[in-house]
Parts: structure tokens; C-alpha cells; sequence
């Protein structure tokens, strides 16, 4: 079961997971709306501005992402500058400014981005580095074991895939 591969379809009222090396859908658990664990628009936004930059292998200047992808351009502007923040991309100005991939397509996983854009990924608070848990048993709880488990294979998954698996 450790080596298995999850990935997490997210429904409005619930959360299934299907274990990719036996196909076989498994647990569904019920969600309250204020703890979905759903990525935000942004993080969305910023994936698709990457792959854009990326297909076109040159400099993409904002006005065309932003028409292209239906982003608005100011929006553009703070997720190209957070991905510049963060190397992902350079920013150059002027007339014949733009974005520009910093680093190669095969270099940028999908995890990267998602690590920049959002607070967290746990799938579970009791994975947060605070631990908390409402029953004060992170050390001895057997379902934590199984969130573990379950992150560990979703992030390591999230870093095998690469802005060029996409192209």
C-alpha cells in the first residue's frame, strides 16, 4: 500500500481517492465547505501562465497571456511577479519586455508552483507543522499514519510532474 500512487478528485461534498496502481477507487470522505482543500484560482492561473511561456519558448509579453489564457492583466502582473519572486520566471520591461521561463521546462515541477501560490497542501491539519489535533494523539493515530502516507505519495507525484510532460 506505501508504494501506491493516490490522486485526489475533489467534488463540492466530497474527496475520492483512487490508488492508480490497482485502480481501485477507495474512501470517500465528507468535507465542510470551509476546510476544502481545493486549489486556488491563482495557483491555477499561475500553472497556465508557465506552460504558456513555455510552449512559446520565448519572451510573452502580458497583454497576450492575458487575452490568450483569459487571465486579466493585472492579475498577470502580481502572478508573473510572484513567479519571478520565486525564479520561476524573469520580467523584462519596456517595449519589447515580457515573461521568460528562468529555468527549463523539464526543471519546473508542478509541485513548485503550487508550493509558491498556495499556504498549504495538507490534506489534513494534523500533517501541518504544528500537528494539531483535536484528540492530542498525532504520535499513536493510526488514521494519521494513512494522511501521511497519502501526502507523501500526492506530493512526491505532484514533483514527478514537469511544465514539459504538459507541452
Amino acid at each position: 500500500m506505501e508504494n501506491n500512487v493516490y490522486f485526489i478528485f475533489h467534488r463540492k461534498d466530497s474527496c475520492t481517492f483512487l490508488d492508480f496502481e490497482t485502480n481501485l477507487t477507495s474512501v470517500k470522505l465528507e468535507r465542510k465547505e470551509e476546510n476544502e482543500v481545493q486549489l486556488k484560482v491563482s495557483t491555477d492561473y499561475a500553472i497556465r501562465i508557465v506552460l504558456y511561456i513555455a510552449i512559446k519558448k520565448d519572451i510573452v509579453q502580458s497583454k497576450e497571456l492575458s487575452e490568450t489564457l483569459g487571465i486579466p492583466q493585472s492579475t498577470v502582473f502580481k502572478i508573473g511577479k510572484k513567479l519571478s519572486d520565486n525564479e520561476i520566471i524573469s520580467i523584462a520591461t519596456g517595449i519589447q519586455g515580457g515573461f521568460k521561463l528562468k529555468k527549463h521546462p523539464k526543471d519546473i515541477s508542478i509541485f513548485s508552483i503550487i508550493d509558491i501560490f498556495e499556504p498549504t497542501i495538507r490534506i489534513n491539519s494534523c500533517l501541518e507543522e504544528d500537528k494539531y489535533c483535536s484528540r492530542f494523539a498525532t504520535e499513536t493515530c493510526p488514521v494519521r499514519k494513512v494522511y501521511c502516507t497519502m501526502q507523501k505519495h500526492f506530493e512526491e507525484y505532484l514533483k514527478k510532474i514537469k511544465i514539459l510532460d504538459l507541452i
